[in-house]
């Protein structure tokens, strides 16, 4: 069966809102599998049929990781071995069952360049408390694939192509070590978070790829970003409405577009930005240095 469930409210790029449908195979069926999991291991994607070739499809593999290590109890961890692993979107959803989740990402994920895969975005993370996503591997967008179909920067009311992680709803998220590179679109937004650590990351794109902010984040609060490496063809680091209490620190910007809090006051009833402090960066070669966008 298919499993569909409406967000009222999820911010776009820009800080716009819409209200987005999403349907995720497996269904009651699904659910009813992992509901009982009194398990707390360790699942390897390539044990449940991925294969690190680049080509073969894995959603299925990662959705089945996702369902058995969100059913579980304890501290269950997901791991990406070294390989390239092909998906489409992949949405992960809890709340899940146990006292954190990890994904362990040695490997590299590669987004497919088949666009009717995405409904809109690529890896989205939903409701999850205590997630950690670590490693040295790659999520690769593939993006150079589908810049060329991005009319964002001509035409407000665009098709937006997906991002790459996406985090709503979490509270306590680390993601540290991995790289994030050559998105579609944005390469990480994070929005309605409490407590996200972001360190020790590399997000790259070349100077001229369009909107392919390196962290966009909205209506979150104590974000911190650390020791991470930003080159970018838009904003390395940008802060939309109702963000509060956000630590940046050692974080290299450039190429892009410099660290911009907005855009603000497009939308009625925005709430405002506060308590940001940046220090210690670096910003080269970027277009800006800090800004505030209206």
């Amino acid at each position: 069966g298919v499993q569909k469930r409406c967000d009222e409210s999820l911010v776009a790029p820009g800080g716009g809102e819409r209200g987005i449908c999403r349907q995720r195979q497996g269904g009651e069926e699904g659910e009813r599998r992992w509901s009982g999991g009194v398990r707390s291991g360790r699942d390897d994607i390539t044990k449940l049929g991925a294969k690190p070739d680049g080509t073969t499809d894995c959603t299925e593999a990662l959705e089945e990781a996702w369902a058995s290590a969100c059913g579980s109890t304890g501290n269950p961890t997901i791991i990406i071995p070294e390989g390239d692993f092909l998906t489409g979107a992949l949405n992960f959803t809890g709340p899940c069952k146990g006292d954190g989740l990890t994904i362990k990402l040695e490997g590299n994920l590669l987004a497919s360049n088949d666009l009717a895969k995405f409904k809109s975005n690529w890896i989205e993370i939903m409701r999850v408390k205590k997630l950690s996503i670590t490693g040295k591997g790659n999520i690769d967008g593939q993006g150079k694939a589908v810049w060329t179909k991005n009319s964002c920067q001509k035409n407000y009311n665009c098709k937006i192509l997906p991002n790459s992680l996406v985090l709503d709803f979490c509270d306590d998220a680390l993601i540290e070590g991995i790289s994030i590179i050559n998105s579609k679109f944005f390469h990480m937004n994070i929005f309605q978070c409490k407590g996200v650590t972001v360190k020790d990351v590399k997000v790259t794109a070349p100077g001229d790829s369009p909107n392919t902010d390196g962290i966009h984040m909205g209506n979150s609060s104590n974000v911190s970003i650390i020791d991470t490496t930003i080159g970018v063809g838009d904003n390395c680091i940008s802060m939309g409405p109702g963000t509060t209490r956000v630590n940046i620190s050692g974080v290299t910007c450039g190429p892009g577009h410099g660290i911009g809090i907005g855009s603000l006051g497009r939308y009625k009833d925005e709430k405002d930005v506060t308590d940001i402090t940046v220090k210690n960066c670096v910003l080269k070669g970027s277009s800006n240095g800090l800004r505030i966008k209206s």
